[in-house]
């Protein structure tokens, strides 16, 4: 289903921008759905594991971009602008996206192997990410929606500020600096030794580029993360994942050719149900149980981007969050 009627058709029933979070059911969605889906398909549980595939096909990416990197090297600033938006970006958001899967231990076998290799799939980046991604990733699972544990969801201050069509624009435009600055605020996490060196790695990489091949190699990849996860295709998935385009429904799903580029990132709805099944496998996750997936999805992600800033009645606060249960009982 393409995202534009999808879209129209659902929020007819909304009168305006809305203005507040929506307040959804205590439990984790995700949760209950898998205990439903094993007891009808216990041979759901053959898929977890882990695909090698996933890791050379990253490797081969990451090859590339260090090939670009030198490339550019020399370049005048017109095309560095262009190959960065369309190549960096495409490459670095298709690298943040194997660092998820990565995150989920879904590349090797070895919990280790798995995190050597998101400081690797990082050094294109330009950031420090992966030491921070976990951490916050694994909440984003548990806690789904749950205001001040799951820095997915953008803070009350974003939605008011960046409200209506220009706010929604420039909030798309400034995507990449929200991620990576709201956990920050939201919920900080103490500095570790870990966190130290990786971040040291990271920006000891950034120097040597540097140095090595000028400011055009490092901007290539730096603004490729930037470009890529703001204003880009790609981007699409963040919007498409959990904005509530259905007021009860909290995650979505995209069936289109990007998953080919973003390790299936639009089976959305199947990750959240079952993060211990690789990239690979969930399509086949979709055949097994299909009742279960037979739910408003989309086919492209640009007419996602463009329907929620063009669509009146969408806002940063078409997020469903939920109340922590200790709070519920703390509260009575």
């Amino acid at each position: 289903m393409y995202a534009s009627p999808f879209v129209y058709i659902c929020l007819r029933q909304r009168t305006k921008e809305l203005k507040e979070f929506r307040i959804a059911e205590a439990e984790e969605p995700h949760a209950t759905r898998r205990r439903k889906i094993l007891e009808q398909y216990p041979e759901i549980t053959k898929l977890y594991g882990y695909d090698n595939r996933s890791a050379i096909f990253c490797s081969v990416t990451i090859a590339i971009q260090f090939m670009m990197m030198y490339l550019v090297r020399d370049w005048s600033v017109g095309p560095l602008l262009l190959v960065t938006y369309v190549v960096s970006g495409t490459l670095n958001h298709s690298h943040f996206l194997a660092m998820h899967e990565v995150t989920h231990d879904l590349f090797f076998k070895s919990r280790l192997a798995n995190r050597i290799f998101s400081h690797l799939v990082n050094l294109p980046m330009g950031v420090p990410a992966s030491a921070y991604f976990k951490v916050y990733h694994n909440s984003h699972h548990t806690d789904l929606g749950e205001i001040g544990q799951d820095t997915d969801v953008p803070s009350w201050i974003e939605a008011k500020v960046f409200s209506g069509r220009l706010g929604r624009l420039l909030w798309l435009c400034c995507q990449s600096l929200t991620y990576i600055l709201r956990p920050l605020f939201v919920k900080p996490l103490p500095i570790t030794e870990y966190i130290v060196i990786a971040s040291m790695v990271q920006y000891g990489f950034d120097a040597w580029i540097l140095y090595t091949f000028g400011w055009k190699s490092l901007f290539y990849l730096f603004m490729g993360s930037i470009f890529g996860g703001s204003l880009h295709p790609i981007s699409g998935h963040f919007i498409a994942e959990h904005f509530e385009f259905i007021d009860s429904q909290a995650t979505y799903s995209y069936y289109g050719p990007l998953n080919w580029i973003t390790y299936n990132a639009g089976y959305h709805i199947e990750h959240h149900d079952f993060p211990k099944i690789p990239c690979t496998r969930l399509p086949e996750l979709k055949k097994i149980a299909p009742e279960w997936y037979d739910l408003p999805s989309y086919t492209s992600w640009i007419r996602v981007l463009f329907d929620f800033v063009w669509n009146e009645k969408m806002s940063l606060f078409a997020r469903a969050t939920r109340v922590n249960p200790t709070t519920l009982r703390q509260n009575g």
